[in-house]
């Protein structure tokens, strides 16, 4: 149900997604019908322990989500956000909360989510710094002529919010936004930036783009690389640096973070899992029964052959079977002598196929 009313809402927590929950007081409500004292409310911008006044945006009858209005009694948590975008832009949910009151609703969220105690004993540790511990970001190119803004999207919202810095940023990836903010202003709106960074720097992959994009990448590689960026990649594909970056945490073992998008060599290996009679049996025998495990519609996503495909994995795993048990006799669809008709064809084959 969806309407405009107001209402008054104790805060209560912070809950997972970034709004902060709370229960509605009674008789404060615009909205005709019944009491709905002690509904749980859904604000986003609101803090722990204070009294704020929202607009109602969609009500159930034991739920509803609204927009902060005003505040009639603030929390000891809020504190002023130190990013002039906090609000509009969707980048984060709550810079105008303590860092404490941050990591007690995180700890909160993680004992409920794991069915853990309040007095379980295990230690809280911080796993990094208020600000600056972002190494990934996925930003969003906006309309008008060039140069176009580069950013976050809005807060519950598809508009572009233009991003020059954020506080929440790595070092790596501030050093090198001005130089991706210069090579996105000019891609075509919509496109999307990916940015990751790593030992070796920050790795870029902007999306799809056509002749007149690859143009720019080409113009503008040189100087990505010279600003920070290891690598650049075009929709998945490598186009200047390196195509991956060590995503390791300090002192750890390396792990590399791979852009290349290419699931063939995933693909032969599930397909010739399902067709080889040799497949290892684990649980259900996935090599005797691929028929009633594995649909028509499923295969039919992953028949087209590819180059790095064996042939055998290209047939699909129902038939595999069904030539199996051909050769066996005492299973259900062994033929001892030539059919008939086709009908006796028809009545032979029929069981091999899935339902």
């Amino acid at each position: 149900m969806e309407n405009s009313s107001l209402a008054v809402v104790e805060i209560d927590s912070l809950a997972p997604g970034g709004d902060a929950a709370g229960r509605q007081i009674a008789g404060n409500s615009s909205s005709a019908g019944a009491d709905n004292e002690g509904r749980v409310v859904f604000v986003p911008l609101a803090a722990p322990g204070e009294r704020v006044r929202v607009q109602l945006v969609r009500e159930k009858e034991r739920v509803a989500w609204g927009e902060l209005v005003s505040v009639e009694r603030a929390g000891p948590d809020r504190v002023p956000a130190p990013c002039p975008l906090f609000g509009s832009c969707g980048g984060c949910q709550w810079q105008h909360v303590t860092i404490e009151a941050q990591r007690r609703a995180k700890k909160t969220i993680v004992e409920r989510a794991l069915g853990l105690s309040a007095d379980h004993g295990a230690e809280s540790i911080a796993a990094g710094p208020p600000f600056g511990y972002r190494d990934r970001a996925k930003l969003a190119v906006g309309p008008g002529p060039a140069p176009r803004p580069l950013g976050f999207r809005a807060r519950r919202s598809h508009e572009i919010v233009d991003v020059p810095s954020c506080p929440l940023f790595s070092p790596a990836l501030d050093t090198a936004l001005p130089a991706v903010r210069a090579y996105a202003s000019q891609l075509p709106a919509g496109t999307e930036i990916d940015l990751q960074a790593g030992a070796e720097g920050v790795h870029v992959n902007a999306g799809q783009l056509d002749g007149n994009g690859a143009a720019l990448a080409r113009r503008e590689a040189d100087r990505l690389l010279a600003a920070g960026v290891a690598g650049l990649s075009i929709g998945g594909k490598p186009f200047a640096g390196r195509p991956d970056v060590d995503v390791a945490e300090r002192g750890g073992a390396p792990l590399r973070a791979d852009f290349r998008r290419s699931a063939a060599p995933a693909i032969a290996c599930w397909s010739t899992a399902f067709s080889r009679p040799s497949a290892p049996r684990r649980g259900r025998c996935w090599s005797s029964t691929p028929a009633r495990a594995i649909s028509r519609a499923s295969w039919s996503r992953w028949r087209r052959p590819r180059a790095c495909m064996p042939a055998r994995a290209i047939r699909p795993p129902w038939r595999a079977a069904r030539a199996r048990r051909r050769t066996r006799p005492g299973v259900r669809g062994f033929r001892t002598s030539p059919p008939t008709s086709s009908c006796s064809t028809r009545r032979a084959r029929a069981p091999m196929r899935p339902t």
